[in-house]
């Protein structure tokens, strides 16, 4: 498998409110030290993490772990999300995920809602990753949370 493994990281961020904005406390995946948000200009979607129900939260989880399938009915995520509603019908920044032997692969990044029938739209990300996390630290990254009131 991979010999070069990426650390995965959640840190909290602020999506900032205004004229109809809803400011918005949220959980940004940190991939060997680099703002997901910020590498993949994900505008004003915000992290899937961090601020939605437990319920919801718990279900993003088990999709991020590959124990469940995803929205899209099939092995791409959506990790960036609506900052208003969290509707993937709005648009999302989805990746697919992969469990291999020792771990999780992230990789073919785009851009997707669950209503289009034609492909994530993948060529404006084709330059970002193949991620390569451990098992052990993927699951410890996603449960770990750092502290921040809701």
């Amino acid at each position: 498998m991979a010999e070069n493994f990426s650390m995965l990281e959640l840190v909290w961020r602020v999506r900032k409110g205004g004229r109809g904005r809803t400011q918005r406390n949220y959980l940004d995946f940190v991939v060997d030290g680099q703002s997901l948000h910020d590498l993949l200009e994900s505008g004003d979607n915000i992290g899937c993490l961090g601020w939605l129900s437990l319920d919801l939260e718990k279900v993003i989880l088990e999709q991020l772990v590959t124990e469940r399938l995803s929205e899209l009915g099939n092995d791409r995520y959506a990790i960036y999300i609506c900052a208003e509603c969290g509707d993937i019908g709005c648009g999302a920044i989805t990746v697919q995920i992969e469990k291999t032997e020792d771990g999780f692969v992230w990789h073919n990044f785009g851009y997707e809602n669950n209503y289009d029938e034609c492909m994530p739209h993948l060529e404006r990300y084709r330059q970002i990753g193949a991620f390569y996390f451990k098992e052990v630290e993927y699951l410890n990254a996603l449960t770990a949370r750092p502290v921040l009131g809701r």
